[in-house]
């Protein structure tokens, strides 16, 4: 697939010195909890039977709520910030009345798999063999989640995702360099806080992006 003219990223270097990258999950199937469940889930030697069903339940719900950050889970939009530019795509609905800002593009796609192949034909214009991967937890969830999708959808996964791509890791950088309270996991929430920088998670994060979907707030997700 090619990016047509009117949609390309505006004109700039061949390829982007640094890609920041951020994706949006949808929830995965329900049985996708009992699946992960029954590859991942195990109960300690000394539980006894009574203990080892209450577990197992709170276990599961648990995994009932979290189901977009499943491997199942569909991407809903991908989001890339280059120097000067941005580009949206998404899956989720009609966005042709939405006023992107100066540098931005919007698209829209019909699913999922027409998502990617675009997504793979601008990487092909854009990203080289040094361009640099920037996001938050980009190594643990965006990048492998981008990796499942492509086979998924049965496309060959680009050149640029391969797991030797330069990438700088906010969420690692961050425990590694800022943090004692933090060794591994800290949201992006609390790195914006601490930073003393803008926090958008405060209007909306990811785990309302089914509900805005049902919705038809579109807008509300790809801002």
């Amino acid at each position: 697939m090619h990016v047509p003219s009117h949609l390309a990223i505006p004109p700039g270097p061949c390829f982007a010195e640094w890609i920041c990258l951020d994706i949006e999950t949808t929830a995965g199937r329900p049985e996708s909890a009992e699946e992960f469940m029954r590859r991942q889930w195990s109960p300690a030697p000394n539980w006894t039977p009574d203990t080892i069903g209450k577990r197992y339940k709170e276990a599961y719900e648990k995994k009932l709520g979290k189901l977009a950050l499943l491997d199942a889970a569909g991407i809903a939009v991908i989001a890339l910030q280059t120097p000067g530019h941005r580009m949206v795509l998404h899956c989720i609905g009609d966005s042709s009345k939405i006023a992107p800002e100066p540098n931005e593009v919007l698209i829209g796609t019909a699913d999922e798999k027409a998502m990617l192949q675009l997504f793979r034909a601008i990487l092909s214009e854009r990203c080289g063999d040094q361009t640099l991967w920037v996001g938050h937890n980009i190594r643990a969830f965006d990048l492998p989640r981008l990796r499942l999708a492509f086979l998924r959808n049965g496309l060959q996964i680009p050149p640029a995702l391969a797991s030797h791509q330069p990438h700088f890791d906010t969420m690692r950088e961050f425990c590694r360099a800022f943090s004692i309270e933090r060794s591994e996991m800290v949201g992006l929430s609390e790195v914006l806080d601490k930073l003393g920088m803008v926090n958008h998670k405060n209007l909306v994060d990811g785990s309302q992006i089914d509900e805005l979907i049902a919705k038809g707030e579109v807008e509300t997700i790809l801002r």
